[in-house]
């Protein structure tokens, strides 16, 4: 319960006044801050939008207020002691999701409530519709209820980082790590083994070794790759045939125990432009610029002009649009924003990732690194990638193989969207209709 409490004299101090006291409540309703404060998930929370979970601290209870097919399970899985007060109703009810419930549960707890906390903020979504919020919102206004938005509060508790956090973003960051250390071997039996090797194949043997390696989940992949770079970072181009001369970027978050890792690794396929490894040198260079920068006091503004510096060095400008990394946590990407115009100040224990990108002709290379802010400076959380741009061999096979034409799949199987396409002209034909 210590995190409940920290977060109660949080909201005390932004809510209470001398003559105002315990006149608040927050509503939590998504599902990454249900399960920080309560200990409660569920994948039906997660991926299903037809029941919304809720979740009120007030000044000195905690009420959820829930479906009612999820009371056995918060029961058996959440920390916080709600046993004897849990609200439920029928969902899915789309004529009433649990609105006239709160309202009322709202007036029965806090009766002399004037403040309803509510996600509102940066980087923060509500788990339940818009039109439901205005509606709870329309009655709270009767009531003279004036919502605000506690997104403020809610990161002062989630920027810092409890030891156990850390421990559960090391463990998956090793993981992945150990899974990227395989990557160079798993690429060079696939050009061993199969005819022409696209980028789906070089994802699929990378998520099963993440897998192997001990992660829960596989939530994002963003995978690319181009002749001496690429273009973007968050493309992911399955149907991309590798051949000799690619750069290769995967970038991952992967989750264990609720937690995520965020960063990437590159590698180059067999013989290439000296450029490749001037970029990626450059790149490491200006990594370990932002690594530094993890200091106590300095600002996420700070990182961002350390790596700039570097870059600039390198004879690269860096572009002011451009985020150098953020925070890293229960979300993939949380605040702040390691760019110009963020003037959050660095804490001990807040989780950082580093992630400059360098520019050529067009083309580029970014690299990430996972890091923990301590009071000497910062320890990362998975082994540091190389500063020489790992080298796979590479045959390409996409014209022949031992007398037998390799025929690229692109050629043999029609992308989903034309045969969509082709079957409706072939139906319009058959009908007779335009």
């Amino acid at each position: 319960m210590e995190l409940i409490d920290k977060f109660r004299n949080y909201c005390r101090a932004e809510y209470e006044t001398n003559d105002r006291k315990e006149n608040w409540a927050v509503l939590i309703s998504s599902p990454e801050n249900i399960h920080y404060f309560t200990g409660f998930t569920s994948p039906l929370m997660i991926f299903s939008t037809s029941r919304p979970w809720y979740f009120l601290i007030t000044p000195t209870e905690l009420i959820p207020v829930i479906p009612t097919l999820g009371v056995d399970v918060w029961r058996q899985c959440s920390w916080v002691e709600t046993q004897k007060m849990i609200y439920d109703w029928p969902s899915p009810t789309p004529h009433d999701e649990g609105i006239e419930l709160l309202s009322t549960v709202l007036q029965k707890h806090v009766p002399q409530i004037d403040t309803l906390g509510v996600e509102l903020g940066q980087e923060h979504r509500l788990g339940f519709p818009v039109g439901d919020f205005l509606k709870l919102q329309n009655q709270l206004n009767t009531a003279n209820v004036t919502v605000v938005d506690c997104v403020p509060v809610v990161r002062r508790c989630r920027n810092i980082k409890s030891p156990w956090e850390i421990e559960m973003i090391r463990t998956v960051c090793h993981m992945v790590s150990r899974a990227f250390d395989e990557l160079p071997r798993l690429l060079e039996e696939l050009n061993l083994t199969i005819p022409t090797v696209t980028m789906r194949d070089a994802v699929r043997v990378f998520k099963m070794e993440c897998f192997r390696q001990g992660v829960e989940e596989v939530i994002y992949i963003a995978a690319t790759a181009g002749k001496s770079g690429y273009q973007s970072v968050i493309a992911i181009n399955l149907d991309k045939v590798l051949s000799e001369g690619d750069v290769i970027c995967i970038d991952t978050g992967c989750r264990y125990q609720g937690y995520f890792c965020d960063f990437d690794r590159n590698v180059v396929l067999g013989k290439h432009d000296p450029i490749v490894e001037e970029m990626h040198e450059a790149l490491w260079d200006t990594t370990e610029a932002g690594l530094n920068a993890l200091k106590v006091g300095d600002t996420a503004e700070d990182i961002w002009k350390a790596q700039a510096v570097v870059l600039r060095a390198a004879g690269m400008e860096p572009s002011e649009a451009d985020r150098f990394g953020h925070g890293l946590g229960k979300s993939l990407t949380e605040p702040p924003s390691n760019k110009l115009g963020d003037h959050t100040l660095i804490e001990e224990n807040m989780v950082f990732t580093i992630e400059p990108a360098v520019f050529h002709n067009g083309l580029m290379q970014c690299h990430e690194e996972n890091a923990v802010v301590t009071s000497t400076g910062y320890e990362l959380l998975a082994p540091r990638g190389p500063r020489d741009i790992p080298v796979i061999p590479w045959i390409d096979k996409n014209v022949t193989d031992n007398k037998r034409t390799i025929v690229n799949v692109e050629n043999v199987i029609e992308p989903p969207a034309k045969r969509l396409k082709m079957a409706c002209n072939t139906a319009t034909t058959q009908t007779g209709q335009t």
